[in-house]
């Protein structure tokens, strides 16, 4: 059973997702602040993180970003980063590419969240079969 820490200050979007991807076999760990995030990943190693881009202040999801790329506890763990405004996404996308960090805007639909899921998984697959690319993904 594939396991996803979903971190996002919204309680009712949180429910949706853990429902959504409980009904389809997924394990869903949730958290719903900012400054506990990067400790709740390292404690619970899961297949793929969650993330909302703004939780506590404009830039928290960014600063989580970072905290789990440089713990060599979760740096191999694929982000998926959500966010409503895209124009920011848009504008950190080559740091995004650089650290393996997927883009999801909000709304999304469950097909589209199947699809970044499918891509973190096989991301983490790749990395685990060969170790030094994970860095350059």
């Amino acid at each position: 059973m594939p396991r996803v820490v979903a971190i996002d200050d919204d309680r009712d979007f949180l429910g949706y997702i853990e429902d959504a991807l409980a009904d389809d076999g997924w394990e869903v760990i949730t958290g719903t602040d900012s400054l506990s995030a990067a400790a709740l990943v390292a404690r619970e190693q899961p297949d793929v993180v969650l993330l909302d881009m703004r939780m506590q202040s404009k830039d928290s999801g960014w600063e989580v970003c970072a905290q789990l790329r440089e713990n060599p506890t979760t740096q191999h763990v694929p982000i998926i980063l959500c966010s409503a405004d895209a124009v920011t996404m848009r504008g950190r996308d080559t740091w995004m590419r650089d650290n393996g960090i997927i883009a999801l805007e909000k709304p999304f639909d469950l097909d589209d969240l199947y699809l970044a899921l499918g891509a973190a998984l096989a991301r983490r697959d790749a990395a685990r079969r060969h170790p030094s690319a994970a860095s350059s993904a």
